[in-house]
């Protein structure tokens, strides 16, 4: 019984060790399908190499990668599968392995494809050892040509970003998704005065910015970046080195990872200092122009009633003697009468539309006879100097209106030092180009004259600065300034083909520098204007006056008759050459004016000289006259007289048209 129970024992025994090995052989099996499944499918090369460097397997990605089969690698050394350039880096790879077992060592190196195409592979491996003692290699090989190359193209394109930034005339930045700077280009030293290495990891965007506005761009700002907002041509101001505000075009964009994350912005600022100064000039310019336009318009109104004013003084001056009570009155109305008249002709001058008589001067000459009559008006509490220049400055101009551009400085400086001071005259000679030509809008560069009317008064901030030229704008008190008075200035300095310059600080008193363009001439005899009446003129003859403001023509109606003149009158030009046409062998002379509803008087007047070619016409005006307004068909010049005009001037002209009697 017991050897029985003991042959089954062992008999069990057998049976379950071999159903052991069974199930062993057949985990075995499935771990060899799983490998063979993983070598087979795997993306990357899976290979060996036998100590002398040549292949003993490689899995099957080797022929989806490099276009030929398995079984034609076995055997052969990896030198003839590689780029030449790469052996000597693999062979050191294969060494450290295999001789000195390390492991773990990494590789890139070019494959050769089957159709002549290297592919990049990035290549690591570990020693190995067979069951019989053989020392092997075994390897992987990763694929990374897409990345490499996506990495070269990315490097090439920020070479190229960076060497475009370097050459480019704009400061070329980046910065973080914080705001803070991680590239800057040098121009920021040329133009803003601060290094690149000054600003990379050290300042945020917001930091070049001046106070106040700092804390409102950096909020509006970081809020669009997060946005992610594109900007294109934001013009912004920043703050250079010297302290100096400078304006830029600026343009942005955002810089995104892989995962869609802002990282940053990149983008430029344009220097648009200049351009910003021009299109501030330009601005001003066609402001200036707009209120010139109005100016002139409302001074040809003003015209007609301040010759209207005058003109009735005259009249009943001529009723009165000078020892009766009402004769002062009418003295000081008068006077009233023909300070507005200054200031309608301040208005035209502002306008750019006062007729100008211009001759060669030295102006040097009408600098000492102003300072003669201005030592009259400016008071002993102020020392007043002189300094011309040795040599003669020849310009050409109206020596009137650089007269009254100069009082006026003048009278400006003399307000400016209610409690005395320094007030000086100076001329001198300069070559202006570059910079002072683009401030001031000039195109023609060359020699100037230069008057410097400069006083220690109260001086002028800035602000104030920039608005001095503008009519209407003045710091006087009311009833003590109608703004006009430098408007003026601006205007007679610009019909001369000149500009302005004004420095000034607050208690350091102001310096109004005048420049006029140098010319090659001989000199005109200069006389201080002086304004003289002339005796009153009657006579008997027969005068057309045509006029369409029905106060004026009625006022010369009966001026003229009460003088003896014998009138016919007329509205427009229309009724004059009907009138003409009645009476034309009683008339002697028309006294028209030249702006009229219906036909003007140009246009009556060249149909009524082909009545009578030899018509005497004397036109009149409130408006400015261009030069071929003033001439006839035959371009002779035609006789003018400017509203308003005293009545002893326009007698006296009347009387030399029609001739003695």
């Amino acid at each position: 019984m017991d050897k029985v129970e003991g042959h089954h024992a062992r008999q069990f025994k057998l049976e379950s060790q071999n159903e052991a090995l069974l199930l062993s052989l057949e985990d075995v099996a499935k771990r060899e399908r799983r490998l063979r499944a993983f070598l087979e499918n795997s993306y990357d090369v899976l290979f060996t190499l036998d100590a002398t460097g040549h292949f003993n397997f490689v899995s099957a990605a080797w022929e989806r990668h490099f276009g030929y089969p398995v079984d034609s690698v076995i055997g052969i050394h990896f030198t003839s599968v590689i780029h030449p350039d790469d052996i000597s880096g693999c062979t050191t790879l294969l060494n450290q392995v295999i001789d000195n077992g390390l492991g773990g060592i990494s590789l890139p190196l070019r494959i050769g494809h089957v159709n002549g195409t290297w592919r990049i592979f990035e290549t690591t491996g570990s020693p190995y050892t067979e069951t019989d003692g053989t020392l092997m290699f075994t390897g992987v090989a990763h694929d990374i040509t897409e990345r490499t190359e996506s990495e070269a193209l990315l490097r090439e394109s920020n070479d190229r970003f960076y060497q475009l930034a370097q050459q480019s005339g704009t400061i070329t930045w980046e910065m973080n998704a914080q705001g803070l700077f991680t590239y800057m280009s040098h121009l920021t030293t040329d133009i803003l005065g601060i290094s690149p290495e000054e600003v990379v990891g050290q300042l945020h965007f917001y930091d070049l910015f001046p106070e106040p506005g700092r804390h409102l761009m950096k909020s509006t700002t970081l809020a669009a970046m997060k946005r992610r907002e594109t900007f294109k041509n934001v013009e912004l101001s920043l703050v250079s080195r010297d302290g100096k505000q400078m304006w830029f075009s600026s343009n942005g964009i955002p810089l995104l990872d892989e995962k869609g994350e802002l990282r940053g912005y990149r983008g430029n600022y344009s220097d648009i200092t200049e351009s910003r100064k021009l299109k501030e000039q330009l601005y001003q310019s066609q402001k200036m122009e707009a209120v010139g336009e109005l100016a002139g318009g409302l001074a040809h109104d003003f015209n007609n009633v301040l010759s209207i004013i005058g003109g009735y003084c005259s009249l009943m001056k001529m009723e009165l003697e000078r020892d009766e009570p009402h004769w002062e009155f009418i003295d000081r109305i008068q006077a009233a009468s023909e300070r507005a008249s200054e200031l309608t002709r301040s208005m035209l001058t502002f306008s750019r539309t006062q007729d100008i008589h211009q001759q060669s001067y030295n102006l040097n000459t009408i600098v000492a006879a102003v300072g003669t009559l201005t030592k009259r008006i400016i008071g002993e509490h102020i020392n007043f100097t002189i300094k011309p220049t040795v040599t003669p400055l020849p310009v050409y101009v109206d020596s009137s209106q650089i007269e009254q551009v100069l009082i006026n400085l003048v009278n400006n400086a003399k307000d400016a030092m209610p409690n005395g001071g320094e007030l000086t005259i100076c001329t001198d000679y300069m070559y202006v180009d570059g910079q002072l030509l683009s401030d001031h809008g000039v195109e023609t560069g060359g020699e100037y004259a230069v008057v410097l009317v400069t006083d220690t008064g109260s001086g002028m901030d800035e602000a104030t600065v920039q608005r001095i030229f503008e009519p209407f704008f003045t710091t006087k008190e009311i009833g003590k300034g109608t703004g006009l008075g430098l408007a003026m200035v601006y205007g007679i300095v610009k019909q001369h083909n000149g500009f302005l310059e004004v420095t000034s600080k607050p208690g350091e008193g102001t310096c109004f520098s005048l420049f006029l363009p140098i010319i090659e001439s001989h000199f005109a005899d200069f006389t201080v204007n002086r304004h003289t009446d002339t005796e009153q003129i009657t006579g008997s003859e027969t005068i057309l006056i045509v006029e369409d403001d029905v106060e004026v023509l009625d006022f010369m109606k009966k001026m003229l008759s009460k003088l003896g003149y014998q009138i016919i009158t007329a509205s427009d030009g229309r009724e004059a050459v009907a009138q003409f046409r009645e009476h034309a062998e009683d008339i002697e002379l028309i006294i028209m004016d030249l702006i009229m509803p219906q036909m003007g008087g140009r246009q009556a007047y060249d149909k009524i000289r082909l009545l009578h070619p030899q018509v005497r016409v004397l036109f009149c005006s409130g408006h400015n006259i261009s030069a071929m307004q003033l001439q006839d068909d035959t371009g002779s010049a035609v006789d003018f007289i400017s509203k308003p005009v005293t009545m002893n001037a326009f007698l006296k002209k009347i009387r030399e048209m029609l001739g003695t009697r």
